[in-house]
């Protein structure tokens, strides 16, 4: 049902898509593209989001929670992180914000990929 409703969503606004509903291009799957700061954190990450080699990155997928979360989250990279923050109950203090960082689980392990993560000011 969420992938029907976000190829109609595509659909609607001219953007045109693969069988498997990956865009041609990066851009047309956000709202803006990315900033140089919230780019270079993708690029860091091991999730392979902008793709490589030609390959096209998971980004482009219509249903994809980076490009999701960079469609929500990104405004806020220059704005005040704490209004944010607080909107989704994250504890008070939050000053930072960024995108597809790893953190260990006591599983072990390859450590999971947040797709965006508040912290305080280091």
């Amino acid at each position: 049902l969420i992938c029907n409703q976000q190829q109609a969503w595509a659909r609607q606004r001219g953007i045109k898509f693969d069988k498997n509903g990956y865009t041609f291009s990066l851009n047309d799957n956000l709202f803006l593209p990315l900033l140089p700061e919230v780019k270079k954190e993708f690029q860091s990450g091991k999730g392979d989001e902008l793709g490589s080699d030609g390959k096209r990155g998971k980004m482009q997928a219509l249903h994809s929670s980076s490009a999701l979360v960079v469609n929500v989250f990104q405004y806020w990279v220059n704005q005040d992180v704490s209004d944010i923050a607080s909107a989704y109950d994250a504890p008070q203090g939050m000053t930072e914000m960024h995108f597809e960082q790893t953190r260990p689980t006591p599983l072990g392990g390859i450590p999971p990929h947040l797709d965006v993560e508040f912290s305080r000011n280091k």
